[in-house]
């Protein structure tokens, strides 16, 4: 089995090679190695056919582990030092699950017709039947989902939670936005604390939950922002873009308080869970401080954590209990 890449040392991607490297797991002409993590059923009348690659069947498990760990890698960005965290046995179940779920979640927001999004919906699901059913068609990550589930199960019908939030996503025809998307993240934030926290945690902690998804996709929106800073000439479109900045400085702060609220919470979950939700609350934290800096005050930089910045927040993450 090929060395895993750290777990610390996690390159940034800016939103256009982020698209070719994680939403190309899906779409687009992705690399061999990522390859396997498309779909296997695709729809020969979708306008996506051709660009979900049918994968040769593929039942090795060693290979299918390490492609779950590379889709949640790419995906998490900052927060993937805070796997280290997790118990291994627990955090190989975590990545099957997540790249289940982020190849779910992408098929939610391709573009085209809502038809052809739930087709895929569907597809992904039957698939994940057949694995649960020890049936898994030769796909890397219902390989290695079946292989997890056998070892230990999970609640059928919690997972499927998720299945109802991408359809509802894929319902929406100009997309999710204000307060119907906040509301869909915070039933992401539910759906994700049931599955991975214990039903028995505080509902409270969904908005902590959302806040720290939410922050993954506002830095792209952030890095977007201040290369149109960049390259904005005109008047009337600066004065168009500051308006844009300052809606996001606002979110920004909301997002902060929301998580400094929750990291209140952290005591009251199961001990096992509470280091690495403690260093996702802190990582979070850090990278919408420097959304915010980048936003004031613009230095060209590239908005990522450092490694020291991640050992840091490891460190205190892994001494508290």
């Amino acid at each position: 089995m090929t060395r895993p890449k750290s777990l610390i040392a996690v390159e940034s991607v800016d939103p256009a090679d982020r698209s070719d490297r994680l939403d190309g797991v899906y779409q687009g002409h992705p690399t061999e190695s990522v390859r396997r993590a498309e779909s296997s059923l695709s729809s020969r009348h979708s306008r996506l056919a051709d660009h979900l690659l049918v994968p040769e069947e593929d039942f090795d498990a060693d290979r299918a582990a390490e492609l779950c760990a590379e889709v949640c890698r790419l995906a998490l960005e900052e927060l993937v030092p805070g796997l280290i965290l997790i118990e291994p046995a627990n955090r190989v179940r975590i990545q099957a699950q997540g790249a289940y779920l982020l190849a779910l979640f992408d098929f939610a927001g391709q573009p085209g017709m809502e038809g052809e999004r739930l087709a895929q919906i569907n597809r992904w699901e039957y698939n994940l039947e057949l694995a649960l059913e020890e049936d898994p068609v030769g796909q890397p990550i219902f390989v290695h989902l079946a292989n997890c589930y056998a070892q230990n199960p999970w609640p059928d019908a919690q997972f499927s939670r998720f299945g109802v939030l991408a359809r509802h996503r894929a319902a929406s025809e100009q997309g999710l936005r204000g307060t119907a998307l906040d509301r869909w993240f915070e039933r992401i934030g539910g759906a994700i604390r049931e599955q991975f926290l214990g039903r028995d945690t505080p509902v409270d902690l969904d908005s902590v939950i959302s806040a720290i998804a939410r922050t993954q996709r506002l830095k792209s929106r952030v890095l977007l922002q201040l290369r149109s800073r960049q390259t904005t000439k005109s008047q009337n479109l600066r004065s168009e873009f500051e308006s844009g900045v300052a809606v996001t400085s606002d979110e920004i702060d909301s997002l902060l308080g929301e998580l400094n609220a929750g990291s209140q919470l952290i005591k009251l979950i199961p001990k096992q869970h509470r280091k690495p939700t403690r260093y996702a609350v802190k990582a979070s934290i850090a990278l919408l401080s420097q959304c915010k800096k980048a936003l004031l005050e613009p230095t060209g930089k590239t908005l990522q954590l450092g490694i020291f910045s991640r050992l840091y927040l490891l460190l205190g993450s892994s001494l508290r209990s």
